[in-house]
């Protein structure tokens, strides 16, 4: 071969190498329809006839071709998910954005929080700082302390509307005390119990102002209760999950007589034992109810 293009025989100047050995009779051949242009290498196999080889060749040819729209066509497939995965984030962002634009978080949504049936704020701390916190800062005199003595029971507090309270809003609030406790994971039957703001004191005070020595006195969480405890039934462990719609002041009109009725039914702090022992919320011996203003007096039967 390189003799015969040494003499300018243009046959020989095409093979640009030949595979004899091992028995591979095959010679590669640089050819190029402008020569201007790189040669391509195309094999030809000396075994087969021109019409073989071209038919090879071709079948090659094609199923590279079909290969490269697949790829071109999953590349195209590829790009539009990323891009559609994009949009969506982008989308996501830009309605987070929008909701966090729409309303000021209200300062009572750092804590566990819900509306009772009858409309009464009812406010969980989720650790102990926060039940420090929502003792020290927000207990208020005509509110009530939930807690239960089941390990994990979480500080609660059920804020009072008007300076009263309503015994299904403090029942309630047993019920969230008793599921986020390890009774939840237990699946035991526990009760919760309630005291009022007046019997609820910091454990660092070893000598609470107005403490007698023969006086009933009990620990919860981090804290001190003055007087008895008033037990509420059993808890189912049921927790549900409500949608709180928040009104503009247009539509805030509309619903006040509402709120007025729920108002109208609400028991004062000094009614709420008596209330809840008629109707089976408390048990006869959990003693006295306390009163907001002057500590622990006792109910009438």
């Amino acid at each position: 071969v390189a003799s015969e293009r040494a003499r300018g025989n243009p046959f020989a100047g095409l093979v640009h190498s030949l595979q004899l050995r091992q028995d591979q009779r095959c010679v590669t051949l640089a050819l190029s329809a402008d020569p201007e242009d790189e040669p391509a290498l195309v094999p030809l196999d000396l075994g087969l006839s021109a019409h073989a080889n071209a038919r090879s060749l071709y079948q090659q040819a094609k199923a590279a071709q079909a290969k490269e729209l697949k790829t071109r066509a999953a590349c195209e497939r590829a790009l539009q998910a990323v891009e559609q995965q994009a949009q969506r984030t982008l989308d996501r962002q830009q309605l987070r954005s929008a909701l966090s634009q729409s309303r000021t978080p209200l300062w009572f949504e750092k804590f566990l929080w819900f509306l009772s049936s009858e409309g009464f704020l009812v406010l969980a701390a989720r650790d102990l700082p926060q039940g420090q916190l929502l003792v020290r800062r927000f207990l208020r005199p005509a509110d009530v302390y939930v807690h239960a003595d089941q390990p994990g029971a979480p500080v609660c507090v059920v804020r009072a509307r008007r300076g009263v309270v309503s015994p299904l809003a403090v029942q309630e609030a047993g019920a969230l005390v008793v599921c986020r406790s390890s009774a939840w994971a237990g699946k035991l039957l526990c009760s919760a119990w309630w005291a009022a703001a007046g019997q609820v004191s910091a454990q660092d005070c070893p000598n609470p102002p107005g403490l007698e020595e023969e006086e009933e006195v009990h620990y919860s969480s981090s804290f001190l209760i003055r007087g008895p405890r008033h037990f509420l039934p059993p808890a189912p462990l049921e927790l549900g999950l409500a949608v709180w719609f928040g009104l503009d002041p247009a539509s805030a009109d509309r619903h006040r007589a509402l709120a007025a009725s729920r108002e109208r039914c609400h028991a004062p702090l000094e009614q709420l034992g008596r209330a809840m022992q008629r109707y089976g919320l408390s048990s006869p011996s959990s003693g006295p109810t306390p009163s907001p203003s002057s500590g622990p007096t006792p109910s009438p039967r």
